[in-house]
């Protein structure tokens, strides 16, 4: 796979594009969990890492608890959920955490409904990913999440104007938001989030995704270029043009598709909750 292409300075470039906001940070004890998850380092370590900040450790375990998760008991113990859970979906955890507690609020969108979004788009790309690219399931979790990461962003920086594209795009069915972003602003919420991302040092792998959600048949897998047609609305509207993308796309019959989509929709209620700023 060929990775997203490095910016010579992303804290530069997101500074242009989002001009005088002040960056939300990334926490401190999420980026060396991360670099100790890409080292090999012992669970054990890792477990103990998070545990030195007591607002990420909360945010994970209530995380690990949601549907989503799937575990049978309810977990109390971060060391034991991480002996769980395993490398890929502890990194996949906390990025989950870190992030949804580094994106700013918002008065000019529908944060609620954002994260409602966001977590039904990771349940099916996880779900879609174990039908058509199974290797791909936590990783497909993780970015069909945090693909719009730079929505919140955008609408902190840019204020009210945002919000008119943001609300114009989910009442039309014609125009697409990133659509309407380039139209507006020039660039997208994919871009914006990729250079974020980059600035954050989040893993190649998921920079990638965040950029090319939107490009079809380009680098991101198959399960969160599927979900990117998950529009910004209440169901059951916006799911429709994934119905059709599966069909067509990845050859998922209906029969197929909706025990996927009844699931999800389950699951991704108790995520939502879980990683909403305002929980």
């Amino acid at each position: 796979m060929r990775f997203w292409k490095r910016s010579s300075d992303p804290e530069a470039e997101l500074a242009e594009l989002i001009g005088d906001y002040e960056l939300p940070t990334f926490p401190a004890v999420a980026m060396s969990t991360l670099s100790l998850l890409r080292d090999g380092a012992e669970m054990g370590e890792v477990a103990n890492a998070i545990m030195t900040d007591p607002g990420l450790t909360v945010r994970i375990l209530r995380t690990v608890n949601s549907a989503a998760f799937g575990m049978r008991q309810r977990v109390t113990n971060l060391q034991y959920a991480t002996s769980l859970l395993g490398r890929s979906r502890v990194e996949s955890l906390v990025l989950t955490a870190a992030v949804g507690s580094s994106l700013p609020d918002s008065d000019v969108i529908d944060l609620g409904r954002f994260w409602r979004t966001s977590a039904r788009r990771a349940c099916l790309a996880s779900r879609i990913a174990a039908r058509v690219d199974p290797a791909s399931q936590v990783e497909s979790f993780t970015a069909g999440l945090l693909q719009d990461m730079a929505v919140p962003v955008l609408a902190a920086s840019h204020g009210s104007r945002y919000g008119e594209v943001y609300s114009a795009s989910e009442h039309d069915d014609d125009v697409t938001l990133h659509e309407m972003e380039k139209e507006t602003f020039g660039y997208d919420h994919a871009h914006v989030g990729a250079v974020l991302a980059e600035t954050w040092e989040l893993p190649e792998p998921l920079i990638t995704a965040i950029s090319d959600h939107h490009a079809a048949g380009r680098r991101a897998p198959r399960a969160v270029e599927a979900v990117a047609h998950v529009r910004h609305r209440d169901p059951p509207d916006e799911l429709e043009a994934l119905r059709s993308h599966c069909t067509r796309t990845l050859h998922l019959a209906p029969d197929d598709l909706e025990p996927i989509i009844s699931s999800a929709g389950a699951e991704s209620a108790s995520l939502a909750e879980s990683i909403s700023p305002s929980h």
